[in-house]
């Protein structure tokens, strides 16, 4: 029963609150080690979905820089071989 964590009588579930990245994450660190407590495994599994949209944002900020490089050099291009 210690396992088990109940809130005014209702079973609470590891999974309530948690996005669908962070239950994916979470089903794979309960694969790992299921003999954690599940304060743990919800931070690791909150922790690692964080890093992994801090990576997804990363990647969407870069993309987004390499095309207004591309963009401005093609309009300094056109505005160069105008003015010459």
């Amino acid at each position: 029963m210690s396992k088990i964590q109940f809130y005014l009588g209702e079973y609470v579930s590891i999974r309530d609150g948690m996005s669908e990245l962070e239950l994916d994450f979470l089903s794979k660190e309960l694969e790992q080690n299921p003999h954690r407590s599940r304060s743990q495994l919800r931070r690791a599994s909150k922790r690692k979905a964080f890093i992994q949209r801090a990576k997804w944002m990363l990647q969407d900020t870069m993309i987004a820089a390499g095309i207004a490089t591309i963009v401005l050099g093609i309009v300094g291009i056109i505005i160069i071989s105008t003015v010459a």
